[in-house]
């Protein structure tokens, strides 16, 4: 049933045009049947049919291919082929629709599309015997081309131009066409697909590798499910799966099967990507009344995997209905978040393992939202990268720095080096022009500033210009959430880069496996021989603080030895 429905929907939507073709092919050649037949090499299907005095064929019949006279004429390299005689031709006489004619003549011409696949023939049959001159062959081939032509406006109409899967025009006409017809009372099952991290490839490797990407993420889908279920680009990065018929159980396990394909790294110009992605899924009847809800329920449970981890497969469930309106309200508030003042910096104090003395601090942004609290960063950053607001939002923080800075100096307080996070967004706006002007228009000596900068940047094309700039200010540079990323020691060696900050998921493991403790271990000993100081995050525990004091751990932040404060409590740590 769905599969004819995606046939019957491609099928109706040329039916008009092919019937007015038809009509015209009637006025210069007197035959009993024309026909155009569309064919997938395995079924040739009657698209639309006109009969004289005799009925020859039916709209929808279908017969295996290589059993048609329309197969003739891809055999004949692709040519168009008039056989006056179709009982003595020694391509017509053993077939066995030949032998239901029993005599008569055939004339078929192909109809191609740009990439020379030949979707179908426009065909003239008669049981009687008639003959074609050329001109009335040519015009025949040129209702083909043009027949062509409007095959491919209309592909063109309802696919993705990068990756030629169905796009959303297609997504809405499709649905119509489901929701008129029988398959309508049946189940309807939604796939929703998003890929993890695909901006941070865009970021390191650039946007052709970042198309390149979609176009072989879009071929693997075309390959792990059946041709009868629409594959469709959405936006950007997210997919859709259109499967009329399944159960959520179904679709799951359809794709348990495909995931040793879809998750193979993709090779990329020669660099092998690993990538994964997060899914939704949500059916009709059982999930909603409409197919309109259906999908953006599907939808939710793919925002839900994702905020839950990234790497996972939803159900929806209606619980998650709320949770999303919260997470939709806050992408919108945070355009306003500046301007109203909401943004608040905090501070990490960073100390030395071995002295004890406080070294530094992190500054680390919150959200006040006045309906829904405190937002961690978490539930905000993403969406900041995503719509760009992270660069106003980046330099915020900057400016907000400096303005701190000067006025610790003129209270005279004692002044450490504050480390301010900055992605990659951030730095494909010239951004350490506006960090030269900001430490320029509040006086504040370049070492009271530390960039920290996650270990894919180093991968990036711009790094090393961009992080040479850096040095050039006297800007130190800290690798943030070291061990996580992309990042390798031959990148490290090439750039300047005075701090590796040790992420904390090594720290909390360590005291329980010996594997982590060495893993830590060797990145002090990795960092010591670039030249590098390490700072441990996320330490909870003076057990684990006196272990990385014995590793030769440099500094170290956490709650063992401070929680994040605001300046006013900050202000109160300095002065013990």
């Amino acid at each position: 049933m769905s599969e004819n429905l995606l046939d019957s929907f491609f099928h109706k939507r040329l039916n008009e045009v092919s019937m007015r073709i038809l009509e015209m092919a009637g006025h210069f050649l007197d035959v009993n049947t024309l026909f155009i037949a569309v064919n997938d090499h395995k079924q040739n299907t009657f698209l639309h049919v006109s009969n004289k005095n005799e009925i020859l064929a039916s709209v929808g019949d279908s017969l295996p291919y290589y059993d048609t006279y329309c197969s003739l004429v891809e055999l004949n390299n692709g040519s168009s082929l008039y056989i006056q005689d179709i009982t003595t031709h020694p391509l017509t006489r053993q077939l066995a629709v030949t032998n239901n004619l029993g005599s008569g003549s055939f004339c078929g011409v192909p109809i191609y599309l740009k990439n020379n696949e030949m979707y179908g023939t426009i065909c003239a049959l008669d049981r009687n015997h008639f003959a074609l001159t050329s001109e009335q062959l040519y015009l025949l081939e040129t209702l083909g081309q043009f027949l062509s032509y409007i095959i491919e406006l209309e592909q063109s109409h309802l696919t993705d131009s990068l990756t030629d899967l169905f796009n959303r025009t297609f997504l809405h006409e499709y649905m119509k066409e489901w929701e008129a017809s029988e398959a309508s009372i049946q189940s309807l099952g939604f796939l929703f697909l998003d890929l993890d991290r695909f901006k941070q490839v865009n970021d390191t490797y650039g946007h052709e590798a970042g198309d390149e990407l979609l176009v072989q993420f879009s071929r693997r889908l075309q390959e792990c499910f059946p041709a009868r279920y629409p594959a469709a680009r959405i936006s950007g990065d997210e997919f859709l799966m259109i499967m009329p018929g399944e159960t959520r159980d179904s679709i799951l396990s359809m794709l348990q099967e495909s995931e040793e394909t879809l998750r193979t790294p993709f090779m990329i110009n020669g660099t092998a990507l690993h990538l994964s992605f997060s899914a939704g899924i949500s059916v009709y009847p059982d999930d909603g009344d409409d197919w309109k809800q259906i999908l953006k329920q599907a939808d939710i449970s793919m925002y839900q995997a994702k905020h839950a981890g990234r790497n996972k497969v939803f159900y929806y469930e209606k619980a998650m209905d709320a949770d999303f309106l919260q997470k939709m309200s806050i992408e919108q508030d945070l355009h306003r978040a500046i301007e109203w003042n909401e943004l608040k910096l905090v501070f990490q104090p960073q100390f030395h393992l071995h002295t004890g003395e406080m070294t530094g601090m992190e500054a680390l942004l919150r959200w006040h939202h006045p309906k829904f609290g405190i937002v961690p960063p978490l539930q905000f950053i993403k969406t900041a990268e995503e719509n760009g607001l992270i660069v106003p939002i980046g330099e915020w923080v900057v400016e907000e720095v400096c303005r701190i800075i000067q006025r610790w100096e003129a209270a005279n307080m004692p002044i450490y080096p504050v480390s301010i996070n900055v992605s990659t967004r951030q730095l494909q706006n010239d951004f350490v022009s506006f960090l030269e002007r900001m430490l320029s228009k509040y006086d504040i000596p370049s070492s009271m500033i530390n960039i920290e900068l996650t270990e894919s940047f180093l991968a990036d094309s711009t790094a090393f210009a961009v992080l040479n700039q850096f040095q050039d200010l006297c800007v130190d540079i800290a690798i943030d959430d070291f061990g996580t990323g992309f990042s390798s020691l031959s990148y490290l060696e090439r750039f300047p880069v005075q701090f590796i900050k040790i992420d904390q998921s090594f720290i909390q493991r360590m005291l329980d496996s010996k594997k982590q403790t060495d893993i830590v271990h060797s990145i002090i000993v990795m960092a010591h021989a670039l030249e590098a100081k390490t700072i441990a995050e996320g330490v909870e525990t003076s057990e684990q603080a006196a272990l990385l004091k014995q590793l030769g751990c440099d500094w170290a932040q956490g709650y063992h030895f401070s929680q994040p404060v605001n300046e006013e409590e900050l202000r109160s740590l300095l002065k013990r």
